[in-house]
């Protein structure tokens, strides 16, 4: 990809640490309004940490408020572990702390490493075998979770992929 990804309106920053339970906001100018959700604020990823396991939905909404029914069994891209980066910058916008329930958000998480072909929990702990879901053993940047959401979304030219 060759130019600047902007495929996120920018809203008000936050300099707060986001923490489970915080429902936020992402707004593509060009689609609407979509969702995400805090589920731990601890996460570990090899030597980067604590990191926000968050959720984002594949809801989309023409208004940002009120917010639509979400469910983890509809997220547009897989759980990912990110630094409070998208607060900071305005691309995700905090909207309010809401209870965690079964149903929007998964209890535990496993990671693998393809480097060590080796799994590991939420807190860089090494396990046995992984579970659902099971995520990359990664750190996302804010520009990388929009990249993976335009793609996903066909907001990225094929060309530009």
């Amino acid at each position: 990809m060759n130019r600047t990804l902007n495929l996120i309106q920018k809203g008000r920053t936050r300099r707060r640490v986001a923490v489970p339970g915080d429902l936020f906001s992402l707004h593509f100018p060009t689609l609407g309004w979509m969702y995400g959700l805090v589920a731990r604020d601890d996460a570990r990823v090899g030597s980067f940490g604590p990191l926000a396991l968050v959720y984002i939905y594949d809801v989309i909404s023409s208004k940002r408020l009120p917010v639509p029914k979400l469910s983890r069994e509809r997220l547009v891209v897989p759980v990912k572990a990110t630094n409070p980066t998208p607060w900071r910058t305005g691309k995700w916008e905090f909207i309010e702390n809401i209870p965690l329930t079964e149903g929007l958000v998964y209890p535990r998480h496993s990671f693998y490493c393809h480097i060590f072909k080796k799994y590991y929990d939420e807190q860089s702990n090494e396990i046995v075998a992984g579970f659902e879901p099971c995520l990359l053993h990664a750190m996302a940047n804010v520009t990388s979770i929009e990249y993976d959401i335009g793609c996903k979304l066909n907001l990225i030219p094929l060309d530009d992929r």
